[in-house]
């Protein structure tokens, strides 16, 4: 057998393209999501207003922030002179 007559399990196409775009494009997902929430436990805020908008929601009561310590603000009244 040559490597002439050996059939291709393959064909490198449209449809093999496209697959392969989807595949890098959740890799690139699931990273992107990773890295956002090891951010937002570590640093104690979203990278962005686009994360913070949909992994908010998404999440809700499981969010890394609402676990998060956030010091109280105190506001004291102004002295008048």
């Amino acid at each position: 057998m040559t490597l002439d007559s050996a059939t291709p399990l393959a064909a490198a196409g449209p449809l093999a393209g496209g697959i392969c775009v989807l595949g890098l494009a959740a890799v690139a997902g699931w990273a992107w999501g990773g890295g956002t929430l090891w951010y937002a436990r570590r640093r104690g805020r979203w990278p962005s207003a686009l994360s913070a908008r949909l992994f908010t929601r998404l999440l809700g009561d499981r969010s890394p922030l609402t676990r998060l310590a956030i010091p109280a603000v105190v506001i004291l009244p102004r002295r008048h002179h």
